[in-house]
């Protein structure tokens, strides 16, 4: 399956679900088997979601996208096996980072309601290509990108919490 599959509402998922992190791994960005360019959505949506998980308090490196060929089984190995045990370091999600259970499952829940209204900004507000991974971050981590975010998105998730209280 191609990594440009894979969805915000996935990864939200697996984080409501319980999941102390979430491993992505796909091609080699410029190397998509499916010329789809499924990786760039991928890593797009990664950081988009590490922004979120931020937003929320959730520790971003419960997230990780690495990217590599079917012929390296040894980097996915090793790959994992750091993901698994930086995982294990930050302990139990949301105990890990000292939040409040309730509250941090609040808003991982709202995030996931709203994913529809969030693939609409990103479509039409957020449609950005870059060449290369640092790019991305460094986009998904600047000023400009924290203006959008909190315009677009936190302020529309903080409204939509005090509307739909959780009983």
């Amino acid at each position: 399956m191609c990594t440009g599959r894979v969805d915000l509402a996935h990864v939200l998922r697996a984080f409501n679900n319980g999941v102390d992190g979430v491993f992505i791994g796909g091609c080699h960005l410029n190397e998509c088997n499916y010329i789809t360019n499924g990786n760039f959505h991928a890593l797009k949506m990664v950081c988009l979601c590490k922004r979120i998980m931020d937003h929320i308090g959730l520790s971003p490196e419960r997230l990780n996208m690495e990217f590599m060929s079917s012929g390296e089984g040894n980097l996915f190995v090793e790959s994992v096996n750091a993901f698994v045990n930086n995982v294990k370091e930050l302990g139990p999600l949301g105990r890990g980072e000292g939040l409040d259970e309730t509250e941090f499952k609040l808003k991982l829940q709202a995030y996931s309601d709203m994913v529809p209204y969030i693939r609409l900004v990103d479509n039409e507000k957020l449609r950005i290509h870059f060449d290369q991974k640092e790019q991305y971050e460094e986009y998904f981590f600047s000023e400009e990108f924290d203006r959008l975010f909190n315009e677009l998105i936190a302020s529309k998730v903080h409204t939509y919490i005090k509307v739909n209280p959780v009983s």
